[in-house]
């Protein structure tokens, strides 16, 4: 069966409606829903994230939170930095510039002389990198042999600074260190690197016939935009629009499509072979570059060793060197189809024969004697025989 367009030849493109800071909607135009799915998982298990761990911990004061719940808060918030600076810290490695990062949070709130409080609300914007290392190296073990400075010039904050850590009241005060490692979803779901991704199958309007006069003016009516009117009067006829961007619509299109009037004109299906993808990330990585690195991934797991380089823009996507859309053409996955089959025919054919043989050594068996036959199968079995 041919694409419906030139589009569906194509592996990936990204609708440009999707102008999110952090989400980024994709179509995969692909018959594999494995590989769909195999992309979703590759996002939440496969990805590093540099996540914090609270080392030490000192609070003056009336306790305003108790430690686990402290530490629970400030370990799920992801880091603005790039996980691929920095290795894996096993629990034997003894934690260093190359794979830890040390944060520091102190607050103290005070109450002002006009009455007003300070620090009364800490937000993860108090927290500070420490680009040398721990203050505290004897109690926490880390010590760095240079600064992280050169290894990221563009400094470690939290991606949402305005996220509320605790409340204060006078008197109280926080002095912490947070250590951060990296790790996977894989390992555990707080190194997963985003929030949700899903996908579903892209809404196709099909007009099964073309509606015209009054009932092609009623329904471009009450479906604006989605549907054009062209003409007027007993020659007025629709034009279906971009589907994408009217999905408020669609439920509308469900609605009518079950109505005796409008049913035989109009109906709502699924394209089965095109997917919306959509990523929402939590900050750490970018969306389309989950989308490369899952790409890479999935790709290097299947060809091994050999891996693959994934390039891509804002609509095109390229994996070693080559447009995604150079993949088989639909007439050649025809004709791989076709291979298949015979294989499988001829198997089928083979195992018949097989089947065969058994049935003549059985007969064989009840002829001429257990002792005589017993001793074919095996000369047959060790080849001596050839039947």
């Amino acid at each position: 069966m041919p694409p419906r367009s030139a589009a569906a030849r194509g592996f990936v493109r990204l609708l440009p409606e999707s102008d999110a800071a952090f989400e980024e909607v994709f179509v995969m135009a692909t018959q594999l829903l494995d590989v769909v799915w195999l992309e979703r998982q590759a996002t939440y298990m496969e990805f590093p994230v540099v996540l914090k761990e609270v080392q030490r911990r000192l609070e003056h004061g009336l306790a305003s939170k108790h430690d686990e719940v402290l530490s629970h808060r400030l370990g799920l918030i992801p880091l603005k930095v790039d996980p691929r600076l920095f290795q894996y810290k096993s629990k034997e490695d003894a934690p260093s510039e190359q794979n830890t990062i040390v944060l520091k949070l102190k607050v103290e709130c005070r109450r002002l002389p006009n009455g007003a409080l300070e620090n009364d609300k800490v937000y993860f914007s108090a927290l500070q990198w420490l680009p040398e290392g721990s203050e505290m190296p004897d109690e926490t073990s880390c010590r760095f042999a240079s600064s992280q400075a050169a290894l990221v010039p563009e400094g470690v904050r939290p991606v949402h600074a305005d996220i509320l850590v605790a409340k204060l009241r006078p008197g109280q005060a926080i002095e912490l260190e947070c250590h951060c490692i990296k790790g996977v979803g894989d390992e555990h779901a707080k190194w997963s690197p985003v929030a949700t991704t899903w996908y579903r199958l892209m809404p196709e309007v099909v007009l099964l016939q073309q509606p015209r006069g009054q009932v092609a003016e009623e329904l471009a009516e009450q479906l604006p935009g989605l549907l054009h009117l062209s003409g007027s009067g007993d020659k007025a006829t629709v034009v279906v629009g971009g589907v994408r961007k009217h999905d408020k619509l669609l439920e509308k299109v469900r609605q009518l499509s079950g109505e005796e009037r409008y049913a035989p004109y109009i109906q709502l299906r699924k394209i089965k072979d095109h997917f919306i993808f959509t990523i929402e990330s939590t900050g750490a990585w970018r969306p389309h570059e989950l989308f490369n690195y899952a790409v890479q991934m999935m790709v290097s797991k299947v060809v091994g060793e050999r891996q693959p380089v994934v390039e891509s823009d804002r609509h095109q996507v390229w994996i070693n060197g080559h447009p995604a859309w150079h993949y088989p053409a639909w007439q050649e996955r025809d004709e791989q189809i076709d291979d298949l089959r015979q294989a499988a025919y001829d198997a089928q054919q083979q195992a018949l024969h097989h089947n065969q043989l058994v049935g003549a050594v059985k007969t064989l068996l009840c002829t001429i004697g257990v002792g005589a036959a017993a001793a074919l199968l095996t000369l047959w079995r060790m080849r001596v025989l050839r039947v």
